[in-house]
């Protein structure tokens, strides 16, 4: 009788095990079937941006207090890797997913392939108004899936300043219909080491300047200590760049005031991140593009939203470009596994929890 009845008793077993497993799974973050932690998405690509030149990852000049404050409220990922070192192909990666070789955006101008699904398109199946403001016309190739798509740039300019961006994102933002989600992509492109003077913000500027002359030798120190700055006196390369930083910060400032006034601030997720960084004279290399070294591939990347979900944290691991877009739709409610989509990035909301 025993041995007849141990196949029952271990079905039995397996079974009562099973489902205290699949009880305890659902319970843990992550695996149940809640609503959407957001409704509405901003992301915010600041070109150019070197982690490194931002008081949040250790830089000792005040070039970014508002992302700063930013980023003390919300998930900081310290290790954040882009894709590639040129601003067409690393936009492309962020918003579908995919790297380079596979998205074929290999160089400023070209053109998304509109059957790959794309952040816009994605998001705009689920009801969401879709739009995008950037500062360059060889942006203008990743329209695909934006309801509004804006690259529009003065004749004889080559990008439109972070404020003049901010504006039009703004104006949408006001004139939408009220209550209707939204996903919203603003790109500015100020902060570049060879920006000619004449479009510098010149009241930051002036205080980059100031701040060199006051205690040059201190900043020159910690340029050549920690970001192995190769020269031995500072250029006014730092002074223009990291004043167009501060520029750039003000000009978030404004705008995410002007997403609060237009959504509830805890049903907005904001995601704030750069395409790739700047040479800046390390490895003798001045700008960026033709080469892959740290200073031009890590990323600054903030996840920013209701701090009952998203509570501050900053995240050591390892993280890439291709992660943003899993990680947006599965905040959003968004199907995003391999039956929906082509991925190459993996959601971080397990590491948010």
């Amino acid at each position: 009788p025993i041995m007849t009845s141990m196949p029952v008793r271990l079905a039995y077993v397996l079974r009562i095990t099973a489902l205290a497993v699949v009880a305890l799974l659902t319970a843990l973050p992550g695996c149940r079937r809640d609503a959407p932690a957001y409704d509405n998405v901003i992301l915010v690509t600041i070109d150019t941006l070197r982690a490194d030149h931002r008081g949040l990852y250790g830089y000792p000049r005040p070039t970014s207090p508002y992302l700063d404050e930013l980023g003390r409220e919300g998930v900081v990922f310290w290790h954040a890797v882009t894709a590639s070192s040129h601003t067409a192909p690393s936009h492309a990666t962020i918003l579908t997913s995919l790297y380079p070789e596979q998205h074929r955006v290999l160089v400023n101008g070209q053109e998304l392939d509109p059957e790959i699904p794309a952040l816009a398109g994605v998001l705009g199946e689920q009801g969401l108004d879709t739009a995008a403001f950037v500062s360059v016309r060889f942006l203008d190739g990743l329209r695909p899936g934006f309801d509004t798509f804006d690259a529009e740039v003065a004749e004889g300019e080559v990008f439109r300043t972070a404020n003049g961006t901010v504006d039009r994102a703004v104006a949408w933002l006001r004139a939408r219909e009220p209550g209707r989600r939204f996903a919203l992509w603003v790109h500015v492109y100020d902060p570049h080491q060879h920006v000619v003077t004449t479009r510098m913000p010149e009241p930051y500027y002036r205080h980059m300047r100031e701040d060199s002359a006051r205690r040059g030798d201190e900043l020159l120190y910690y340029l050549r200590q920690e970001q192995a700055y190769p020269h031995d006196t500072l250029s006014g390369n730092i002074d223009r760049y990291d004043a167009q930083i501060a520029f750039v910060d003000a000009q978030v400032r404004r705008l995410f005031e002007a997403v609060a006034e237009a959504a509830p601030a805890e049903r907005t997720l904001r995601v704030v991140t750069a395409d790739h960084g700047e040479g800046l004279g390390n490895h003798g290399i001045e700008g960026h593009g033709q080469h892959l070294y740290q200073e031009q591939l890590r990323a600054p990347l903030i996840l920013h939203g209701d701090p009952e979900r998203l509570r501050h944290g900053v995240i050591t691991s390892q993280v890439r470009h291709v992660d943003v877009l899993p990680t947006v739709a599965e905040l959003l409610g968004v199907p995003s596994g391999p039956e929906d989509l082509r991925l190459e990035g993996v959601s971080l909301v397990p590491l948010l929890e």
